[in-house]
C-alpha cells in the first residue's frame, strides 16, 4: 500500500494564510496587563489506516499514551516489529508519565514481557519505572507472574532486590511466603528467598509477635528445619530474648499439628528435629526468664522504686506472651516451671528486683488476668487447665497473705479463683487463708455473701461452701476487732450462718460480740450502740435462737 497525502490543502492554507473562523478578545484582569486575543480555526480530519502505516501517513510517531493502549490490547505470544517499536516509545518517554500512569505503564510492559518470555524487556521496564522500589509498584501478583515466566539467576536476583527494598515487613513476609508456596508446587529451589529477608532475620528478637511467626513459616517453607536452626535458632539476639524463643517454639508446635498438604515439614525426620528444638527452646527460655528483675543504674531503694512503674508493664506483657506460647504448645510441665518462678516473689530487701508490692500488683496480677482471658478463648487439655488453675490459686494465696485487703483486692481474689472452683478448695484453702490473715468484719461479710452466691450458682459446691461458712463464722467470733459500724456486718454474717444451720456458732459469735459491745459504748453513743445490739438480739430470737439468756449476764458484767 502506498502512502497518500490525507491532509487537505485548504486546511493547510486556512491555518497558514486563511482567516480564522472567529476572533475573541479578553480584557486584562488589571489595567497594566495586556489583553488576550484568541483566534479559532475549526477543522476536523479523520484518518483511517492500518496501524503499521500510521507514522508514514500522519508523519509523526504515536504518543506514549497511544502506544501504551495498543500494547495493552495485545494478546500475541510473540511481539511484532510494531509492538517492539511501541515499547521503545513508552520506555523512552518514561519520565513524562505521571505517578499513576507510570504504575500503569510498568504493569503493561511487564505483562507483555512475561507473555513474550522477554526477561530483558521486563528488567528494562523495572528500571525505567522504578519497579525495584517497593512491591506495590508492580504488585505481588505481577512479581509472582515474572517468577513463573522466567528462570535463572536474573529473575531470582531481581525478586531478592525488590524484597530488600520493600519498606513494609508484613508485605515482604507475605510475598516471600507466596513465592515459596508457588515454587514448591513447581518443585523449584526456594532457599534463595531468604536472601531477601536478611534484615528481618537479624531482627528476629525485636519484631512483633505476628511478624516473628510469619518469618518462621517463610524460613521453614524455604529451607526446612536446617534453615530454621541456622538462620533463627542460632541467632544471638534470640538467645537473649526468652519471649521470642517461646513464640518460635509455639509456632513450630502449631506447624507440627498440621498434616498432609498443609504441613511445611518435608519428612518425619524434620518433624522429630522440630520436637527436639521446641524442648530446647523452652528449657533455655524459662531458665533465663526473670519476671521480676529490674534494670537500672544505681544501688538505692529510691532508684528501684522510680524505675519499677516504668518497667512493670513490659515485664507483665512479656510474661503473658510466654504463658500464651506455653498454652498454645500444651506442655503443662513447662507451665508448672514458669508458675513456680512467678509465685516465688522477690524478697523485700532484694535491690535487683521489683519491690514486693510492685511485683504483685504491676506484674503478677496483670499477668494472671491476661492469662485467664486468653485461656477462656482457647480449648486446652486437662493437664494445662490444672496447671493454670494452680497458678490462679497461687496468686490468690499471695494476695490473701499480704495482710489487710480492701474490697477491690478481695474482688480480684474472687475473680481469679472462680473460673475453676471446687468445695475442697473453698473449705481447705480459700477460707483458712482468709481468716488467717484478714481481720476486717466487713470483709468477712463480703466473703460470706460471695460463698452464698457460689453455692446458689453451683449446687455441687454446697457441702464445701457450708463447711467454709461454718469455719468463717467460728473465726469471726474470735475476731477481736469490733466497732459500732461492724455490728450490721455481724448481723448479716449471722443471717447467712443460720441458713446453713449452725445455731451453736451463732450463739458463740453473739456471746463474743456481747463482751465487745461494752467497750464500744465508751467510744460511741451508748444509746446507739445498745439499740443496734438489741436489734441483733431480737432478730436472733425471731429466728428461733435465744442467745440472749447466755450472753447478757456477761454483757452486764462488762458494762
Amino acid at each position: 500500500m502506498e502512502a497518500v497525502e490525507s491532509v487537505p490543502e485548504d486546511l493547510k492554507a486556512a491555518v497558514e494564510k486563511g482567516k480564522p473562523e472567529s476572533i475573541h478578545y479578553d480584557d486584562p484582569e488589571f489595567k497594566n496587563y495586556g489583553g488576550r486575543l484568541s483566534k479559532w480555526w475549526r477543522r476536523s480530519v479523520i484518518i483511517i489506516c492500518p496501524e503499521e502505516y500510521f507514522d508514514t501517513i500522519v508523519g509523526s510517531p504515536a504518543s506514549p499514551a497511544h502506544a501504551l493502549e495498543i500494547l495493552r490490547s495485545g494478546d500475541a505470544e510473540e511481539a511484532s516489529d510494531n509492538e517492539r517499536r511501541l515499547v521503545e516509545i513508552v520506555i523512552q518517554n518514561a519520565s513524562d508519565f505521571s505517578e499513576k500512569d507510570s504504575l500503569d505503564a510498568l504493569r503493561v510492559l511487564a505483562s507483555c514481557a512475561c507473555r513474550w518470555g522477554d526477561f530483558d524487556l521486563w528488567s528494562r521496564a523495572m528500571d525505567a519505572f522504578q519497579g525495584w522500589e517497593e512491591i506495590d509498584r508492580l504488585g505481588a501478583q505481577g512479581l509472582l507472574t515474572a517468577l513463573e515466566s522466567f528462570s535463572g539467576d536474573g529473575v531470582t536476583n531481581s525478586f531478592v532486590r525488590v524484597l530488600e527494598n520493600e519498606p513494609s515487613r508484613p508485605k515482604r513476609l507475605t510475598l516471600g511466603s507466596e513465592a515459596c508456596a508457588q515454587l514448591k508446587e513447581e518443585k523449584s529451589n526456594t532457599a534463595w528467598i531468604l536472601d531477601g529477608l536478611e534484615d528481618d532475620l537479624d531482627q528476629i528478637a525485636t519484631m512483633k509477635q505476628s511478624d516473628r511467626a510469619a518469618l518462621l513459616r517463610v524460613v521453614l517453607g524455604a529451607g526446612g528445619m536446617k534453615a530454621v536452626e541456622e538462620r533463627i535458632i542460632k541467632s544471638p539476639d534470640l538467645a537473649s530474648c526468652p519471649t521470642a524463643a517461646v513464640v518460635i517454639a509455639a509456632q513450630l508446635q502449631k506447624e507440627l499439628r498440621k498434616t498432609g498438604a498443609e504441613t511445611l515439614f518435608a519428612s518425619n525426620e524434620e518433624r522429630e528435629a522440630a520436637g527436639q528444638t521446641i524442648n530446647r527452646l523452652l528449657s533455655d527460655a524459662i531458665a533465663k526468664w526473670e519476671p521480676y528483675s529490674i534494670n537500672f543504674e544505681g544501688s538505692g531503694e529510691s532508684d528501684r522504686r522510680k524505675l519499677a512503674p516504668l518497667q512493670a508493664p513490659g515485664k507483665a506483657s512479656m510474661t503473658t506472651t510466654i504463658f500464651e506460647g506455653l498454652i498454645q504448645i500444651g506442655y503443662a510441665g513447662w507451665i508448672d516451671k514458669l508458675v513456680s518462678k512467678l509465685i516465688n516473689l522477690p524478697a523485700s530487701f532484694d535491690t535487683s528486683s521489683f519491690p514486693r508490692h510492685d511485683a504483685i500488683y504491676s506484674v503478677l496480677v496483670p499477668t494472671v488476668e491476661a492469662v485467664r482471658k486468653f485461656a477462656r478463648e482457647m480449648v486446652v487439655d486437662d493437664d494445662v487447665s490444672f496447671a493454670l488453675r494452680d497458678f490462679n490459686r497461687g496468686v490468690a494465696r499471695i494476695l490473701l497473705e499480704r495482710g489487710p485487703l480492701d474490697d477491690d483486692d478481695l474482688k480480684t481474689v474472687f475473680a481469679i479463683v472462680e473460673d475453676d472452683l471446687d468445695g475442697d478448695y473453698i473449705q481447705k484453702s480459700l477460707v483458712p487463708q482468709f481468716y488467717k490473715y484478714q481481720h476486717d468484719w466487713n470483709l468477712y461479710e463480703v466473703l460470706c455473701f460471695k460463698l452464698k452466691h457460689w453455692k446458689l450458682q453451683n449446687p455441687h459446691l454446697r457441702q464445701g461452701v457450708d463447711n467454709g461458712i461454718r469455719d468463717l463464722v467460728r473465726h469471726a467470733g474470735e475476731n477481736p476487732k469490733c466497732g459500732f459500724f461492724t455490728l450490721v456486718n455481724v448481723k448479716r454474717i449471722l443471717q447467712i450462718a443460720i441458713q446453713v444451720d449452725i445455731d451453736d456458732l451463732c450463739r458463740h459469735v453473739f456471746s463474743k460480740l456481747a463482751k465487745n459491745v461494752a467497750h464500744i459504748m465508751c467510744l460511741r453513743s451508748p444509746d446507739a450502740v445498745l439499740s443496734t445490739f438489741e436489734d441483733i438480739a431480737q432478730w436472733l430470737v425471731k429466728a428461733g435462737l435465744r442467745p440472749v439468756d447466755h450472753s447478757f449476764p456477761e454483757f452486764s458484767r462488762a458494762v
